[in-house]
């Protein structure tokens, strides 16, 4: 929309920047201002459009100036408004109808209803920076959480590795010695029984000579 960045709310005298537009009352409005036109029971029903959304939509019916709303009974404009009846008011009738009454100008009011509203809204505001920092919170500690957990699943993979090779080399340490007892263990029955069959062939030696020598005699 051409020119929007000059665009003033058109509610207060605040120098915050526009957020909405009223195709009905034809205004613009900042935050605050928007939010007090939603709550008015007199424009609630109005199709507000946010000020994004006139860069896309070109048929929106956007006047040079604004509606200036006039008293129905006294066909000048309604600059006034009154508290006690929550309705805009001319200058006429606030001497007439609405005289006793609580009302000013509508400048004056929405900066009255301006004020009460930040009150209201400021500790919601607070309540959502806090939820965003305890979110922000949350996340941080998961994530850490999920870090120092990894680091230990790593530390116990090391651990349980270095058992493992241990233990693999206490098996071959055992096998091995077991492997060289059983060894020499059959070198020395192989080396009694080396004796044994040496000691059987003397002893068949000595039958076989008493046979020759008993036959001969």
């Amino acid at each position: 929309m051409e020119g929007e960045d000059e665009v003033q709310c058109e509610l207060c005298d605040e120098d915050d920047p526009v957020v909405a537009f009223c195709p009905d009352c034809s205004i613009f409005m900042c935050h605050i201002c928007n939010e007090a036109h939603k709550c008015d029971k007199r424009s609630r029903g109005h199709g507000i459009v946010p000020i994004t959304e006139l860069r896309s939509k070109k048929d929106v019916p956007i006047q040079a100036k604004p509606k200036v709303p006039m008293c129905k009974k006294h066909d000048i404009e309604l600059l006034f408004y009154c508290e006690t009846c929550e309705e805009l008011v001319c200058l006429y009738c606030t001497v007439k109808d609405h005289a006793g009454h609580e009302h000013d100008t509508v400048k004056l009011m929405a900066g009255k209803y301006r004020d009460e509203l930040k009150q209201v809204t400021a500790p919601v505001e607070e309540m959502i920076t806090g939820l965003a920092e305890a979110h922000d919170d949350i996340e941080k500690f998961q994530n850490e959480v999920r870090k120092q957990g990894k680091a230990a699943i790593m530390n116990i993979d090391q651990h349980y590795d270095k058992l493992v090779q241990k233990l693999l080399e206490q098996k071959e340490q055992v096998k091995q010695r077991t492997y060289e007892s059983v060894s020499q263990k059959v070198k020395m029955m192989m080396a009694q029984l080396e004796e044994v069959e040496y000691a059987q062939a003397e002893v068949s030696s000595m039958k076989g000579t008493e046979r020759c020598c008993g036959g001969e005699l």
